[in-house]
């Protein structure tokens, strides 16, 4: 019993040790992002935005209070309007990369 307490509380600490790790890379990530004048997004393998500057937000005309935040989560479709010229460059680059 005193074995497996052991090992419970080591996989523990590497867990939180992990989580501080990941936590951080997020944080610096973030501030990255923040300070960038180019517009980043980074999006998941089924077109959902994970990340997106400050820059992007601005670009697509979020207002000031709006932020950047509110765009994570969102499908590519949902933040590019199929129906556009740049959301139809957007997606037409999406397509070419899953070949």
């Amino acid at each position: 019993m005193v074995r497996v307490t052991r090992t419970l509380d080591r996989l523990g600490e590497q867990m939180r040790t992990q989580e501080a790790g990941y936590t951080a890379l997020q944080a610096n990530l973030n501030q990255m992002l923040d300070t960038l004048r180019d517009g980043v997004m980074l999006f998941t393998a089924d077109r959902r935005a994970v990340m997106v500057s400050d820059a992007v937000a601005y670009f697509l005309g979020a207002p000031l209070n709006q932020d950047h935040e509110k765009l994570v989560g969102m499908r590519l479709e949902e933040i590019f309007a199929p129906d556009s010229v740049l959301g139809e460059a957007v997606l037409e680059a999406f397509a070419e990369g899953a070949r």
